[in-house]
């Protein structure tokens, strides 16, 4: 059998696609019952460059939509294996925020989920591009756009999280790569940082060293993993935010879970300076961002600095427009955050 096979018969799944599976997708669409009388299936393409699952474009005749299948593994990085039900956790959260008006216009509707085949049917946002263009020195991020996005954080944070699925799967593989992976040797890893950018990995090394930044980072991996109080999207970066015409949508919330609110809060920080953000704005939004109960101002800064480090010297690596010194910065300013906050 082939690896798809094998696949599908481990997990019980009747379709595996592909961008070239265009008559697979026409029977399953027509098998589901998902256009509408007289649509068809025109053509089938990425829907971007995702990194944990597939998501392609499907267009017909009529329009377009979304079709996203999480598989055993990283899409990107098929070596790395990855709980496949995730994109039922996507589903979870896009039927929670749906009952909320400010929160559902930001996110796709979700059109159909089928369980057993890990994939989910949604509405199509439109061609556009995510955030991640802002890692570009010569590309801003709008007031407004930001102002926005905090304010999608404090209305998520206040949605009720009973029943929701602690997702705590993917969490573990999260906090792999967040708390325990930058702070291993190359041997262990098998990643040259050198091959990033010459000279990062005599940097790296002095981190892995230090032993309260690895301490601390433990205790922290710790809060991230145990249940919170709050809804959080989990992966609230500029990779998770699609522009079109101007509108900024949140996307792929796969990684979604009752948290603390100041995970998603700090992360958001992070990418911020990555994507050369003024200080004084960070300081507005936070102060625009509406706490919930028992907040922790000091955690944000320690899941920010931790964000700063993992980028810079983990596996899930940005496309960065910096040279050697400007990591070295944020490598300092990540360990600043977590130490001192």
């Amino acid at each position: 059998m082939t690896d798809h096979e094998n696949i599908m018969t481990d997990t019980g799944m009747q379709y595996f696609f592909t961008e070239e599976s265009f008559l697979v997708i026409e029977i399953y669409l027509d098998n589901h019952g998902l256009l509408k009388s007289g649509e068809k299936l025109v053509k089938v393409n990425s829907a971007g460059a995702g990194n944990m699952n597939l998501t392609l474009r499907l267009e017909t005749n009529r329009g377009s939509y979304i079709l996203k299948q999480s598989r055993p593994y990283v899409e990107k990085y098929p070596q790395v294996d990855a709980p496949i039900e995730r994109v039922l956790t996507e589903a979870a959260f896009l039927q929670r925020i749906a009952k909320e008006e400010m929160l559902a216009k930001r996110s796709p509707d979700l059109l159909n989920l089928d369980a057993q085949n890990y994939a989910l049917f949604m509405q199509d946002l439109g061609h556009g591009s995510d955030l991640s263009i802002a890692y570009a020195k010569d590309l801003q991020l709008r007031e407004v756009t930001l102002e926005g996005l905090i304010d999608y954080l404090s209305v998520l944070h206040a949605q009720p999280v009973a029943d929701f699925p602690g997702n705590l799967p993917l969490r573990r593989l999260n906090h792999e790569h967040i708390f325990v992976f930058p702070y291993l040797d190359a041997a262990t890893t098998g990643l040259d940082l050198d091959t990033i950018i010459p000279g990062l990995a005599a940097i790296a090394k002095d981190f892995r060293a230090d032993e309260k930044l690895r301490a601390t980072t433990a205790d922290i991996g710790e809060r991230y993993l145990a249940a919170g109080p709050c809804l959080l999207h989990g992966d609230f970066y500029p990779g998770s935010w699609l522009e079109v015409d101007q509108q900024t949508y949140v996307i792929d919330a796969e990684f979604a879970h009752p948290g603390r609110p100041e995970y998603d809060l700090g992360v958001m920080i992070a990418h911020l300076h990555f994507a050369g953000v003024e200080t004084s704005l960070i300081d507005r939004l936070r102060e625009r961002y509406q706490r919930p109960q028992d907040f922790e101002p000091e955690l944000v800064e320690r899941f920010a600095g931790l964000e700063l480090i993992r980028r810079l010297i983990g596996l899930a690596q940005l496309p960065l427009d910096a040279d050697l010194e400007q990591r070295r910065a944020w490598l300092e300013l990540g360990r600043s955050y977590v130490l001192n906050a």
